[in-house]
């Protein structure tokens, strides 16, 4: 009986944790999808409230989140532009000289930029020795710099944390101790965001 009791318990434990398994990743994702619809349709929902369209506020926050991402697919094509461009610039000098926020707007701004620049070839994806040598890890090089003092040419590399990228470290390295890799920046961000499971399908060399 004993020894019943004890295969049908590790039955259950083998299938929740399997269960588990398969349930964070979609749960995880769902979580993110929700994230991203609420702070996009909070973004237009007091505009769309005042329109006589539904009471049903289910209707209403979907409304506000197509009308929010109408309104990113407009800036985008502003920026493009002429005028948006003239209107861009007034705004982001308007930022900038705002106390206390403008620091944080430049640096927020200056990292979109380094990311965007990601799809036009200007970054790479990396391989350096972090956190401790003889261990490697993927990292963005954003930029080169070189050292007053000895000349040496320096590569600013940021680090994400895994599996949440938004966060991370910032190393600077000598750039001969950065190991390009070919991949690109999608499939660096799901190596990372899965933890090191979703490998491209491309040669690695450590060395």
């Amino acid at each position: 009986m004993a020894k019943i009791r004890g295969h049908l318990s590790l039955h259950v434990q083998r299938n929740i944790f399997l269960g588990l398994f398969i349930l964070i990743p979609l749960w995880l994702t769902l979580y993110i999808a929700y994230v991203i619809f609420i702070l996009l349709a909070t973004f237009t929902y007091p505009i769309i409230a005042e329109l006589p369209v539904s009471s049903s506020k289910f209707v209403m926050y979907s409304l506000s989140f197509v009308f929010s991402l109408l309104i990113i697919y407009l800036i985008g094509i502003l920026t493009n532009m002429w005028l948006g461009k003239i209107v861009l610039g007034l705004i982001n000098n308007t930022m900038k000289n705002i106390p206390v926020v403008g620091s944080f707007y430049k640096s927020l701004k200056q990292l979109a930029e380094t990311f965007n620049n990601s799809e036009k070839g200007n970054q790479k994806v990396v391989l350096i020795e972090f956190p401790t040598p003889g261990m490697k890890t993927i990292g963005f090089l954003i930029k080169t710099i070189e050292d007053s003092n000895t000349k040496q040419i320096l590569a600013t590399v940021f680090v994400p944390t895994t599996p949440n990228p938004t966060s991370g470290f910032l190393e600077i390295v000598p750039i001969e101790k950065t190991i390009a890799l070919d991949w690109s920046f999608e499939e660096a961000m799901s190596f990372i965001i899965s933890g090191g499971s979703h490998m491209p399908d491309k040669k690695l060399s450590f060395i």
